[in-house]
């Protein structure tokens, strides 16, 4: 980590003790972490508020019968402390050294191991929980440290059948050690975040190229998707988004020619026919964007395709708002877009990209919020724009920066969805969540629509 006189660890640390020995027939590693430094007292440790952590992870992880790997960091990790619910979650992403092949991760720090855990802050002021890296399930154990729980350490193991692993997480709170971002306008630093996903499966007849199956599933943030594992990450040394932990997209993949002040694309991401490719498709956090001016939240999507299956994933995520900054008095509204996939099936079964608006109201005072959809398609196949029809939810409530789930309800206040999100930005500043509706299609009688998307909002 960083170790100048403005960016450095002041009270905790950690280490490894590696052992690598080869007996004429195979190699034999071990290793031993541990962490050290000056914890905080128990009455110095905060009971209410939050605080977010930038930290290191260092370690081993072995693939047995395989090869070992040394643990070196890579993205810093983002640790949250949640003081007033008693939890902790950590996410992040380490680099590798191969011990006994050689090689490890690619230069620009893309490609490496995915971790996450999560813990419940004990009596005692430690914390303790789950934690899982590259599949490796375990747990991990960790106590904050300085006089006012400045700083973080933590260990962790963990087995599956294929892998073991071991090692440590140590970290500070001080905005000038942190090196990841806290907002997506001139984003200059490492971030990662959990999204809102709304996954589209398209699978087309291998013999005439026709659609011939369709699947809509919304994903809520920590709950996994169909691959990988849903995170989003940026490298800003690189300029490089990575979906799933599998998916890298480079600046040099951005096409010109159809990014526009609204989007920026990278590579070929046509869902249309078997011809669709692989590609991504983000919001440009930008003053002259002209469909909506975010500076905590971001939505797009990305697809990868086989030729005869595509997959697209609908993301909206950002730089949620702390618990503790949630106003308790007061009211805002937000208006922003909405982005997703439809259908109407039937007799005459027809695709659609999926836009349109969003208002949200919150009434911080009473803990409700509500909103209303205003939903327009795009024929995938004729490009002509129809009416999908306008959807209100009943009274939501807020937990924390939750938008809690609350139904939607079409014009005759039947429930036809669901709509949730979360509040983003300090302030806060910004919306964003997820929504589904499966309704009698509004102007093709016999048909039924389904719709499902994400939406982000700003401040009116």
């Amino acid at each position: 980590m960083p170790n100048t006189p403005t960016a450095r660890l002041n009270w905790v640390g950690h280490g490894q003790y590696l052992e690598q020995r080869f007996d004429g027939s195979k190699y034999n590693v071990s290793s031993d972490v541990f962490v050290f430094g000056v914890p905080t007292v128990a009455s110095a440790v905060p009971t209410t508020g939050s605080a977010t952590y930038s930290v290191n992870l260092l370690g081993m992880l072995t693939a047995k019968n395989e090869t070992a790997y040394l643990l070196i960091g890579g993205f810093p990790g983002m640790l949250t402390a949640d003081f007033g619910a008693g939890t902790v979650y950590v996410i992040g992403i380490s680099r590798y050294i191969d011990l006994i092949n050689g090689g490890g991760t690619d230069t620009n720090g893309y490609i490496g191991f995915n971790y996450e855990g999560t813990a419940a802050i004990g009596s005692s002021e430690t914390f303790s929980g789950e934690f899982n890296l590259a599949g490796s399930l375990g747990s991990w154990n960790g106590q904050f440290f300085g006089r006012g729980a400045e700083e973080v350490g933590a260990y962790f193991s963990g087995s599956s059948d294929r892998v073991d692993c071991v090692g440590t997480l140590v970290g500070s709170s001080n905005n000038q050690f942190r090196g990841f971002a806290s907002s997506l306008r001139d984003l200059g630093d490492a971030a990662s975040w959990d999204p809102i996903v709304v996954e589209e499966i398209t699978r087309f007849d291998q013999g005439t190229g026709a659609i011939a199956q369709h699947f809509i599933k919304v994903v809520r943030p920590g709950s996994g998707g169909m691959i990988g594992d849903g995170n989003v990450r940026y490298d800003a040394r690189a300029g490089i988004w990575n979906l799933a932990n599998t998916f890298p997209f480079f600046a040099t993949e951005i096409d010109p020619d159809k990014s526009t002040l609204a989007y920026t694309h990278y590579g070929n991401p046509s869902i249309v026919s078997t011809t669709g490719g692989d590609g991504l498709v983000l919001l440009n956090n930008t003053a002259d964007n002209p469909l909506v001016d975010l500076t905590y939240t971001k939505m797009g999507y990305w697809q990868m395709s086989n030729g005869f299956e595509t997959w697209r994933h609908y993301v909206a995520f950002g730089f949620k708002t702390d618990a503790a900054q949630v106003p308790s008095t007061g009211l805002a509204s937000y208006s922003g877009i909405v982005l997703g996939a439809a259908t109407s099936q039937g007799a005459d079964d027809r695709y659609y990209d999926l836009g349109g608006t969003t208002q949200v109201t919150v009434n911080f005072s009473d803990g409700m919020w509500g909103s209303l959809l205003t939903l327009i398609g795009i024929d995938r196949a004729t490009g002509a724009e129809r009416d999908l029809g306008s959807y209100s939810s009943s009274d939501g409530l807020i937990s924390g920066n939750e938008l809690s789930a609350s139904d939607l309800l079409n014009g005759t206040a039947e429930t036809v969805g669901s709509i949730f999100g979360y509040l983003f930005g300090s302030n806060p500043e910004e919306v964003g969540g997820g929504f589904s509706v499966t309704t009698a299609d509004p102007a093709m009688s016999d048909q039924t629509l389904d719709a499902a998307g994400v939406f982000v909002g700003k401040r009116d």
